[in-house]
């Protein structure tokens, strides 16, 4: 064989078409717990790429006799590849993967494993029982689960500096430093490490010290991993994850059951059944998380004081204040930090005279003389034109002698408001999740052929994609969605020259 027919024969085996629809799963993951994709969700889209791969040649490796007689193009019964070579490239793809997902650490290590473990055991034996389609639900779910768990993990840094114990000798302590990955003495090894973990007792970021290190006078130390597979536990439980996950697994599920029958057609139940479910998962993620559910992205600020530092707050005034100003009119007061003083809009005040509202300098000064131009109303009167907003509802000044007027406030027709919520991003990629899926499944329903049924099994793996770019949007990452769908034109022309199925 050539080189080139080399690999056409493993592209095959491998099915590299399907490649396009694993990233969406870590991607998903992360926007599924509120935290941009980082290193570890890097990691995570490499394992699942590698085991997913694994999957595919130990799925041939275990069909090879079932495959001569259903299906004789298939690389390795027509001996293109043979099948240690399958095994092998199956093995080596694993143990790869896990060596990627450690790499994000231990959460992300037990769910890659677990995932693992259950590809092997449908390939193995679960195949061909009952259990075959909630194994590979499972499976994908287990995938999206691996991105949460690596993604915006912490390496157990201590939260606060601890307090060193005082020396049996009496001698004033001298203070530790230590490294925030080690754990260890910044000073070097032997005494120094020692003299880190002396510490006064557990507290964030420690742990009580085993008894012969609290003997050597060390009573805790620090505890580099616990808190990241707390954290990990508390994103894989969380409703957003475990929602996202579900309607994952659900598409995965009726795929399966519809790719059972490929091979030999004559089945209208399932591609029915599959069709319903993208109807209804198409619905599902059409709709917005509410923002109890969908955590906000947050990126922290560089300068000292956090993000809202130099940000402006927003506080309302009192209403029923001097010359008993109505509660309708109480205005914001914006405080603007760096600009010395109070940075608040002097608020306007009564006039006891006429009872109008004029700007006073500050608390205890006299009123400002009326102008010569008349003034607004008392109830227009308390919006300072300063700080009037341009089109936010109230009229611009003409000239001298116009006053601000407000504009109607008229709600926005019926049609508008259903269009603005038809045209969410994630909504959109539902209608497309759903275009790609239920158009071959109805071709299958209507016809069940094998070879209506094996398209309608590769757009049921193809409409993965848009379904993972829905859940990265209806969780507020927008990018990540629409990166996602720039993936399904490129697995659409791929899948022409090799089949997914």
């Amino acid at each position: 064989m050539t080189p080139s027919s080399t690999l056409g024969a493993w592209a095959e085996l491998l099915r590299i078409s399907a490649l396009f629809t694993i990233p969406g799963d870590a991607l998903a993951g992360a926007a599924s717990i509120g935290v941009r994709p980082d290193r570890g969700t890097a990691l995570a889209v490499g394992a699942s790429l590698c085991l997913y791969e694994a999957g595919m040649a130990l799925n041939d490796w275990a069909d090879r006799e079932e495959d001569a007689v259903d299906r004789p193009h298939r690389p390795i019964p027509s001996g293109r590849i043979t099948p240690p070579a399958a095994l092998a490239a199956s093995a080596a793809l694993t143990v790869t993967g896990l060596t990627l997902a450690a790499g994000a650490g231990r959460p992300a290590l037990a769910v890659a494993s677990t995932l693992a473990a259950t590809v092997w055991a449908y390939d193995l034996g679960l195949k061909h029982t009952p259990a075959a389609s909630a194994t590979m639900a499972t499976a994908r779910a287990l995938d999206l689960f691996l991105g949460a768990a690596a993604t915006g993990r912490g390496r157990g840094p201590l939260k606060a500096p601890p307090q060193p114990v005082p020396s049996r000798t009496g001698a004033p302590p001298r203070p530790p430093v230590l490294n925030r990955r080690t754990g260890r003495s910044a000073a070097g090894h032997g005494g120094g490490a020692r003299k880190a973990l002396a510490v006064a007792g557990a507290g964030p970021g420690l742990v009580p010290a085993p008894q012969g290190l609290r003997d050597a006078g060390c009573s805790a130390i620090p505890a580099v991993d616990g808190a990241g597979v707390a954290s990990a536990l508390r994103r894989l439980t969380s409703p957003g994850t475990l929602a996202a996950a579900a309607m994952l697994g659900a598409h995965t599920y009726a795929v399966t059951e519809v790719s059972r029958r490929e091979a030999h057609g004559g089945s209208t139940a399932a591609p029915l059944a599959a069709l319903a479910a993208a109807t209804v998962l198409a619905a599902l993620v059409s709709r917005q998380r509410t923002p109890e559910a969908a955590p906000t992205l947050r990126r922290e600020a560089a300068a000292p004081g956090g993000a809202g530092a130099s940000a402006p707050t927003f506080t309302p005034s009192t209403p029923g204040g001097p010359g008993g100003l109505p509660p309708h009119a109480a205005e914001p007061q914006v405080s603007q930090p760096g600009r010395g003083g109070s940075g608040e809009i002097p608020q306007p005040q009564p006039d006891p005279a006429n009872q109008r509202w004029w700007p006073r300098a500050g608390a205890g000064s006299a009123p400002v003389p009326e102008p010569s131009h008349p003034r607004p109303s008392a109830d227009l009167a308390h919006t300072p034109s300063a700080v009037a907003p341009r089109g936010a509802g109230w009229g611009s000044r003409v000239g001298t002698g116009s006053t601000l007027t407000p504009a109607p406030n008229r709600s926005p027709h019926k049609a508008i408001r259903i269009a603005t919520h038809l045209a969410t991003p994630a909504a959109l990629a539902a209608a497309a999740y759903f275009r790609t899926a239920a158009n071959p499944l109805l071709h299958a329903a209507l016809n069940p052929s094998p070879p209506l049924t094996q398209r309608a099994v590769g757009g049921g793996i193809r409409a993965m994609i848009p379904l993972q770019a829905a859940l990265a949007a209806r969780s507020g990452a927008v990018g990540t969605g629409v990166a996602l769908m720039g993936l399904v034109p490129l697995a659409r022309k791929l899948s022409r020259k090799v089949s997914p199925t």
